[in-house]
Order: structure tokens, then sequence, then C-alpha cells
């Protein structure tokens, strides 16, 4: 087999480089932007939302928890409390509801007061408008798959980035770690400006782009399917442990549940999920229709409610994993089933959730969330430096697309490499193939134009 020569391979890998570059642009950009946003989303509301999510301390003992899902139950008096959020000292409680016009609606009560602090749709938010922005480009699921399509080409975009300009001698500092700035060349300026901030960047940008990557539809759905494969965490959510045999004539209250959750985990900040259960009474009552799925608070004691299913209670911060886990307690006894820590996790667990405070650059607070915000902009100035090299050097009149070559060959490593890539992103693999007989196509046509030209002669 002979062997393709090395700057066959360079000037192919340019191509793709220059292709994706110039065609996925806007879509980069539209995702970065919005992503770069949206990690400021917890300072954002903190300071513009103060009077919903920041509680000042009142004298005396903190409201109980029933105390303060009974007043979010009278200002709204269709809420479905199933969903209660403890924030922790300083901050308010929240539970979350669809409406009837389907919006979420967060209402955010004080837990020193048990006053309703206030309450918004969430869906129509400034930070869940720009994270619905960074994840959909507002298109539904063909934004999904054109930014899950942005963010396998930005991977590729920045290895292949590398590779253009890892060759240079590395010992040199002029346009390999510091740009030239003083240049009289257009192109080589602009050149500099594009590649010598990308060689700083690149791992940060790569950590960011592949994390966000699972929370896209295909790859994420195939990231996701391994952590189930590789663990048992899907017995611990759809199979929970069953309930006391012998209940007690009341279920425990909310604030039973919360301390015995903080009791054995010592959390500050807890997620409760309450079980929905049926009412005893028999199945020809007229009543019974109505009444499948209630909630602790549509208790009766004249007509019991049996609940199958325990709570479901999530503790930790989502930007610290370690101090994550999930619990199920006991509806009746408040007894806890079952704890499932993130030590006691297995390593595709671990990893997974550690997806997001990377993805966010939230992992070690402030200073990770100034680089990220850094990546981004840099990410931003790669995508419209390249963009002015392809514009100035371009023939006056032409497109200055690189002419296809006669023969298209990768090494085999390259191949691999390709595969690899192409079964981690699905839908990078996707566009590779289109791409490929696009090209193809052109090849073909050019080809038979000269011939048909070369005849006519």
């Amino acid at each position: 087999m002979k062997r393709v020569k090395p700057t066959a391979v360079r000037a192919a890998v340019w191509r793709w480089h220059f292709y994706a570059g110039l065609v996925l642009a806007p879509i980069i950009l539209a995702v970065t932007v919005t992503g770069m946003v949206y990690i400021w989303a917890d300072e954002w509301e903190h300071t513009v939302n103060r009077d919903l999510f920041i509680a000042d301390p009142a004298e005396g003992e903190p409201a109980s928890i029933d105390a303060q899902a009974l007043a979010v139950r009278e200002a709204y008096p269709g809420a479905d409390l199933t969903f209660f959020s403890i924030k922790g000292p300083g901050y308010t409680n929240s539970v979350f509801f669809k409406t009837e016009e389907g919006y979420n609606r967060y209402v955010y009560i004080n837990p020193y007061t048990a006053e309703v602090q206030g309450s918004r749709n969430h869906s129509r938010s400034f930070m869940p408008i720009m994270r619905r922005a960074h994840r959909t480009l507002y298109m539904g699921t063909t934004g999904r798959v054109l930014a899950e399509l942005a963010t396998s080409w930005t991977i590729i975009l920045l290895l292949t980035g590398v590779y253009l300009w890892w060759p240079r001698p590395l010992t040199r500092v002029a346009g390999v770690w510091l740009p030239r700035l003083r240049r009289r060349k257009p192109y080589l300026f602009w050149r500099d400006l594009h590649s010598v901030p990308a060689a700083y960047i690149t791992a940060f940008a790569l950590i960011i782009a592949a994390t966000g990557l699972f929370y896209t539809l295909a790859s994420g759905t195939l990231m996701k399917l391994g952590v189930l494969a590789t663990s048992r965490l899907d017995e611990v959510l759809l199979d929970p442990p069953a309930v006391s045999t012998h209940q007690p004539s009341t279920p425990a209250t909310r604030d039973q549940i919360v301390a015995a959750v903080i009791e054995r985990t010592g959390a500050r900040s807890i997620g409760l999920v309450a079980p929905h259960g049926e009412p005893t009474h028999t199945p020809g009552d007229h009543n019974h229709e109505e009444h499948l799925h209630i909630t602790l608070d549509d208790y009766d004691p004249d007509e019991p409610v049996l609940f199958d299913k325990p709570w479901f209670v999530e503790v930790g911060n989502k930007d610290d994993p370690e101090s994550r886990g999930f619990l199920y307690v006991d509806p009746y006894t408040a007894e806890v089933l079952l704890d499932l820590r993130y030590s006691d996790a297995e390593a595709s667990v671990k990893i997974a959730g550690y997806m997001y405070p990377l993805h966010v650059g939230s992992v070690w607070g402030t200073p990770t969330k100034i680089l990220a915000t850094l990546t981004c902009l840099l990410i931003i100035a790669m995508v419209a430096t390249g963009i002015i090299m392809w514009w100035v050097r371009r023939p006056r009149g032409r497109s200055g697309f690189m002419p296809l070559p006669d023969r298209y060959r990768w090494p085999i490593p390259w191949w691999a490499a390709i595969a690899v890539c192409s079964i981690v992103m699905p839908v990078f693999a996707v566009s590779v193939v289109l791409v490929v007989l696009l090209e193809r196509l052109i090849w073909l046509y050019d080809r038979f134009t000269k011939h048909r030209s070369i005849w006519k002669t």
C-alpha cells in the first residue's frame, strides 16, 4: 500500500478544518454566546431576583416545612406540592409545579416566616431562556441536533487546529506562543491571532465541549445508557425499596422526613419528592377517580392514604458532586430505606456527576467560572478570526475554497480516529458521510465537465 504523504494529510485536515469552521460558524457562535451567559446563572439570579432567592433571617425558630407547604397551598390552591426544595441558610425554599397553561411555576417561601416571598414563570425568565437557546436554539428537536452538530465539530476543529499548529518548531516564540502583531501581511497577522490563543485554551475548550455532549440528544443518550449499564443507578431510580407493611394511622410529615435526612447526612441542601398514593375506600366510590394521585397534603384522617412508594430525597449541591446523594425514606416511619452517596457510587456515576460543574465551570467556584468565560470569549474570537482569514486570502471574485484532490486518502491511524469519533458522536458521523458524498459528487461533476471540454476541443 502506497504511503500517504504528510503534506497530503495536512492539506486534507486543513480542508475539513476550514469547511467546518466556516459552515458551522453561526451555530458555534450561538451555542458559545448563550453558554457563556449561562455560566453566571446563579450570580444573575441572586442579584437580579434577590427578592425571590434571598431570605433575610428573622428572630426565633424557623417555620416548619409543613407550615411552609401549607402557605403555598393557601396561596396557590391548585398547586401540586410534590417537589419541595430546601436551599439552606440565607436562601428561600421553593416549590415547583406546572400550571394549567403548561408553564413551570416556582414559588419561593421564606423559611423563617413561612411567607410566600414571590413566584415566577420559570419558562419565561432570562436564564432559563438562555439555557433553552443554548440547548435547542429555540428550534425544538432540530435545534438540539444542530447544537449537537456544532458541539461535535467544535471538538474536531480543536483537535485539527492543534494538528495544524503543532508542526511548527515549538521552540519558536513568535507565531507559536506569541502572535506577530507587526506583520505587514494581513493574512499572517490574523492567522497568529487565530492560532496562538488556541494553543492556550484548547484543553479547557475540549473539556467544555466534551462535557456538553452529555446533555445532547444522540451522544448524551449513549453516554447516559453507558452510565446505567455500568452501575446500579437504574435499579435505584426505577425500583425503589418497598415501604413498611405495618403502616401507622398517619403518614410522616415533611418535617419528620427532613429531620431523618439531616440526621443521616448532615446536608443543608435537600430536594424532596413526595410519594403519591390512593385512598383506602372501595373502587366503587364515585370520588375514586378524582383521588388516584393524591399527596401528603391531601391526607384526610377519616380516609387514610396508602403510599406504595417512599419519599425520594436528593441532597447536596450540583456544583459539588462529592456532596450529592440519593435517599429513599419510608412515608410512614421516616426510616431511611436506602442511602446512595457519591463515595459509594460506581466510577461511571462519579464521572457523570462532574459533567455539569465541568461544563459550566463551577467545579471550583468563581475562578473556574472566569476561566470558562475567557475560554468562550477566545472561541468566539477564533471563529471571527477564521472567517477574516478566509475573506482576506480569497482571490477576488472567487470563493477561496481549496480545490478537490484527485484522490482523497487517509492513513490508517486517521481512519481509526475518525471511527472512534463517529462512535462517540453519532451526529458527527452522519455529517461526515453527507460531506464525503457531497464532495464526491462535486469531484465527479468537475471530472465530467473537464472531460467534456476536452472532447469539444
